[in-house]
């Protein structure tokens, strides 16, 4: 994949936030990113309060990708201080993936903008909680459309 031009790695493990064996799954991503020189992101999606603080542990890991549209509540346990000394960035969903509603430039906004105020704008990078594949066409390019447009009014602020 190195050699092929891609730019980063994302790693999907959905199931860690319901109650998969993270020991096992620590140990499997490392050895999946043992040789990789990308920017590698593991995404979890769900409620991941239980379990943040353990996935700032992952060896091989720089980004930290987790929904926070679906699950605001996955905020009160991410901050600056831990993400930095762990060395990694957090991934911020801010539009649903499991909602045909398409939300509002504001309401993705705020989610990116509470993002900033905990960590710092030069440590997300912003996403959809989760993949959009079971929406239609139209509510996903809608959406990613909202996601867009939060982003750039977030950008303007810290110009």
């Amino acid at each position: 994949m190195q050699k092929a031009g891609v730019d980063a790695l994302q790693i999907d493990e959905p199931m860690y936030s319901i109650g998969a064996p993270l020991d096992m799954g620590k140990k499997a991503i490392k050895i999946i990113t043992e040789d990789i020189k990308l920017p590698t992101a593991l995404h979890v999606c769900g409620k991941i309060v239980r379990i943040f603080d353990k996935l700032l542990e992952f060896e091989g890991i720089d980004i930290l990708s987790h929904e926070f549209a679906a699950s605001p509540d996955n905020f009160s346990v991410i901050t600056r201080k831990k993400l930095e000394e762990h060395g990694k960035k957090l991934g911020v969903g801010c539009v649903k993936s499991n909602d045909p509603t398409i939300e509002s430039v504001d309401f993705s906004y705020n989610v990116i903008k509470k993002a900033v105020d905990i960590v710092g704008i030069e440590n997300i990078i912003v996403h959809p909680d989760c993949g959009l594949r079971l929406l239609t066409r139209d509510v996903a390019f809608n959406k990613l459309k909202v996601m867009v447009e939060a982003t750039k009014l977030i950008e303007k602020e810290y110009e």
